[in-house]
């Protein structure tokens, strides 16, 4: 019963993220991109959550604890960093 009260929390979630960002387009005079909000998964904030605690500097450990990765080979594979964030981090 608590997965289903989480699904249905998420997809609440979702179409209110996309209720805003349309609401936020149409105050700004932007075209909305059709793409936006479409297939997010609840698990995508895991990858999500992987990248921002390795741009805010978190080592490896640090990270793992954070997305629940107990395998840095997942660790690494819910990461999407980018090579020109890397090179420019000072020393």
């Amino acid at each position: 019963m608590q997965m289903e009260a989480l699904k249905s929390a998420w997809q609440r979630a979702v179409v209110r993220g996309w209720t805003l960002y349309m609401e936020e387009c149409q105050q700004c005079g932007v075209k909305p991109e059709k793409k936006t909000v479409v297939n997010l998964h609840f698990h995508d904030l895991r990858h999500e959550a992987a990248s921002r605690a390795f741009e805010k500097g978190l080592n490896l450990m640090e990270a793992s604890v954070l997305t629940g990765q107990r395998d840095l080979r997942s660790l690494k594979r819910y990461t999407q960093l980018k090579a020109k964030d890397i090179a420019k981090k000072p020393g």
